[in-house]
């Protein structure tokens, strides 16, 4: 078997298993990541230089870099990969995130579907998806583009690095933009997108602060405008927003964020009882004083009012994961663990017991 082709079997059988990443470091086994742990592959020989190096080679011409740290995509007859080729110690390694092809439904995710369907049908705005790597963020936004597809007479962008789902024109037209091949940055795929008479812009990631602003601006010119940002909560989502902006800028594009964002969805993926892994999600809308807390930098208000808010437009992580349990979807260790404030959901979980 060739040095490529032994990469590309390793990879099916990661994607077989519902393995999310695969792991090469030259002169060691290879690895995968199922359920969030990474193990090893069973009866795998140590990876060679040359495989990684064909890797490499099959990549390169993505980016245009033979050599290096290469960000590229990789696709075979059997999949498509996003791909990190990097060198550690002398040695070369990849990791591998598998793509996944087939759009799920928005109600097989365990989202709050009837909320994300409201924003996703409003005439304008921004949308943040935001969670750690590996969350499943491009699986929810790729699903509310889809049913936005069967039901919305629009043009739709979208700006990825790599593109990861591939969307079929039904009802609306999709278009779909890959940097670099297609343009060589998010910012200018925004400020070229605003050029192509869109209504939806799905751009991969809010990364520095000329895309979250030519992002909002683009909202308040009437684009509905759907992002991610790797956060982990809600309000930290909010104070890395603020932070990118420069000091003599901020307190006119919060204004703008305030007044523009649609609402902020974060999202976990905890350890399922059984086996598996379980979504939990935190979410506000924004609406009435959350505008004012934005604006205001006033991230402690905003945490109390999703703490507290008990309705359909807001959620903390601690009433999902303590739903979870209850539900006996997760284990006690689980909920602690994934919690922002442990010993708060100890305290729930001591009162409830």
């Amino acid at each position: 078997m060739g040095a490529l082709s032994r990469i590309q079997h390793w990879c099916e059988e990661a994607s077989h298993a519902k393995a999310s990443d695969v792991f090469l470091n030259e002169g060691a086994v290879p690895r995968y990541r199922l359920d969030g742990r990474v193990r090893v592959f069973p009866d795998a020989e140590p990876t060679t230089r040359e495989q990684l190096e064909a890797l490499r080679d099959a990549c390169a011409g993505s980016n245009g870099s033979p050599s290096g740290d290469l960000d590229a995509h990789w696709q075979t007859q059997t999949g498509r990969y996003r791909v990190n080729v990097h060198r550690h110690l002398g040695s070369l390694g990849a990791s591998l995130r598998i793509i996944q092809t087939e759009i799920p439904l928005l109600e097989s995710l365990g989202l709050p579907v009837p909320l994300l369907e409201s924003w996703s049908r409003r005439p304008h705005g921004f949308i943040l998806v935001t969670g750690p790597t590996g969350c499943g963020k491009s699986t929810t936004v790729a699903s509310m583009l889809d049913r936005m597809n069967t039901w919305f007479e629009g043009h739709v962008i979208t700006i990825e690095e790599p593109i990861e789902y591939l969307f079929r024109s039904k009802t609306s037209l999709v278009t779909q933009r890959e940097i670099p091949e297609d343009i060589p940055s998010y910012a200018a795929g925004l400020r070229s997108a605003l050029r192509q008479s869109p209504d939806v812009i799905f751009m991969g990631e809010i990364r520095d602060f000329d895309s979250a602003r030519i992002a909002v601006q683009a909202a308040e010119t009437g684009h509905l405008v759907i992002s991610t940002m790797h956060t982990s909560t809600v309000v930290e989502t909010m104070e890395r927003l603020a932070n990118l902006m420069p000091a003599d800028e901020r307190r006119g594009v919060l204004a703008l964020l305030a007044s523009q964002l649609v609402g902020v969805l974060t999202q976990k993926l905890v350890a399922r009882e059984g086996g598996g892994r379980h979504l939990i999600t935190e979410y506000f809308q924004n609406e009435g004083a959350t505008r004012d807390w934005i604006q205001e930098m006033d991230y402690a208000a905003l945490e109390d009012f999703i703490q507290s808010e008990k309705s359909a437009f807001a959620q903390d992580f601690l009433t999902d994961l303590t739903k979870a349990w209850r539900e006996k979807k997760i284990s006690r260790e689980t909920a602690l663990a994934s919690c922002p404030n442990p010993k708060e959901m100890e305290r729930v979980l001591r009162g409830l017991s």
